[in-house]
């Protein structure tokens, strides 16, 4: 576990001395390969069912009743995978992009680095300071690199996250200085769930804000749509393909297993906070002319559904939520991509201003497709098993109230067809024609992996299904 946590500063050092652009992307690319070789044997240790059946300790910080402890079970190794799945792909689409230098490609490896640790880390302590230590990069890359309003994007995004952060941190404060746990394992801290919660009601509440506000959930949701919006390409895919699931993996590893009453006690404020943002998110997508935007709004949505399903009582449901939390990384992952590579030729993001992408650039005219049929739960992709067992499994808990979030299926699928429409069909705009789009190789081998993970996900979804049971408790 310590070397797929550090191999991304070990990268940082390899990287310092290629300040030629095109140098600092091929070394980038290539130091995902060892990277992979340890996710792989990480994967081959991970036990199945028990949350943290693997766990590491390296050193105690007795001031803070914190240690470097590392867990690993099918919960968070699924989204190492992911993360180093998409961090790979990226790498390739990276190669002779102008835009990609040295400085960002560190950024990008601390950001994974962050990322790595806050999935790894079984220490409360430990967890924030990786939580937070995400929020820096993330804001350099969106505030250096992103689109025209990039400053103001960066600091909303980086005021509200930091804001349900501090809660976190107070939280974790009252642990270590007003109760009687003897460190702030997670092993500990759910051994004494009763005596947390008897404590202090708000302290689980103070967890579970932090984790709201990066879903996000209604309404704590405004900062995604700037953030995405005005991210370069590869934040955008990051942002959405692995750093919004941590919100969940946040409340399903740090609420549900350590304040287990309250966070079944909230069931129904969340409940009605997730069907507000599915039907929101997705009318707020269908009133979009910002092609960009309208994907972020559709993030709303859809992680109201993982919501939906994680909030759940039964195994179907929430087998679903972690399902969809995962092929939502690959289908809108793949839908800010693709139209990532439209925009670097066209500098365009208005939808109004396209047209007719299927004469010009027929792979990518598929590609865009086949990512928004996934997007919209089209039967055979994965889209559509996670959002059928988080809603059979909603109906089994509350019943007919599951026609709510129904509504939000009915939106997506117009506001979907909307994009695919105006992007993808018609007349070949003047600004398509103006601007022909000519892939090069390596775009098409960062699009090819996702192609292939939708499909395996949508034809045999049992080998995640199967992978993770047993990792999320249920009531």
């Amino acid at each position: 576990m310590v070397s797929i946590l550090f191999w991304p500063l070990l990268s940082i050092l390899v990287l310092v001395p290629f300040r030629k652009q095109n140098w600092a992307q091929w070394v980038n690319l290539l130091l995902h390969l060892p990277w992979v070789f340890f996710l792989i044997e990480l994967i081959k240790v991970t036990p199945s069912g028990a949350p943290f059946g693997l766990m590491e300790t390296y050193g105690t910080f007795p001031l803070f009743k914190s240690a470097l402890v590392l867990g690993a079970d099918t919960l968070n190794v699924s989204l190492i995978a992911l993360t180093i799945f998409l961090s790979f792909s990226l790498s390739f689409y990276f190669l002779g992009h102008s835009k990609i230098s040295q400085s960002f490609l560190i950024l990008f490896q601390l950001l994974n680095f962050g990322t790595i640790g806050s999935l790894l880390a079984a220490d409360a302590f430990l967890f924030y300071i990786f939580w937070e230590f995400m929020l820096i990069p993330l804001f350099f890359l969106i505030g250096i690199w992103g689109s025209e309003n990039r400053v103001y994007a960066a600091l909303k995004f980086f005021s509200m996250t930091l804001a349900g952060s501090l809660a976190l941190l107070a939280g974790i404060f009252f642990i270590v200085t007003k109760t009687e746990v003897q460190s702030l394992a997670w092993s500990e801290l759910s051994r004494n769930a009763e005596m947390l919660s008897a404590a202090a009601p708000w302290l689980g509440w103070a967890f579970l804000l932090a984790f709201l506000v990066k879903v996000p959930v209604w309404p704590l949701h405004t900062w995604l749509p700037d953030a995405h919006t005005e991210a370069p390409t590869g934040v955008s895919v990051m942002l959405a393909g692995i750093l919004l699931k941590l919100g969940v993996y946040g409340m399903l590893r740090w609420v549900l297993q350590v304040f287990p009453t309250l966070y079944w006690n909230s069931t129904d404020l969340l409940f009605a906070a997730s069907v507000i943002g599915i039907i929101l998110g997705s009318y707020g997508a269908l009133r979009q002319t910002d092609i960009k935007r309208m994907i972020a709004y559709s993030s709303v949505a859809h992680l109201g559904f993982v919501v939906l399903g994680a909030i759940s009582t039964n195994a179907t449901a929430q087998s679903g939520a972690f399902f969809q939390n995962f092929a939502h990384g690959l289908s809108t992952g793949l839908l800010f991509l693709s139209f990532g590579m439209i925009y670097d030729r066209t500098h365009s993001r208005k939808l109004d201003e396209y047209g007719g992408l299927a004469s010009t650039n027929r792979f990518l005219a598929f590609t865009f497709v086949f990512a928004s049929m996934a997007s919209v739960a089209l039967p055979g992709l994965p889209g559509f098993v996670g959002e059928f067992l988080i809603l059979s499994g909603t109906f089994l808990q509350k019943g007919w109230w599951v026609l709510l979030p129904l509504m939000g299926v009915v939106l997506g699928a117009m506001y979907t067809l909307q994009l695919v429409k105006g992007l993808v069909f018609g007349k070949v705009s003047p600004l398509v024609e103006s601007h022909p789009i000519s892939l090069k190789w390596n775009e098409y081998v960062s699009i090819f992996p996702f192609l292939v993970g939708l499909a395996l996900l949508g034809l045999a979804p049992q080998f995640l299904l199967a992978w993770i049971n047993g990792s999320i408790p249920v009531k």
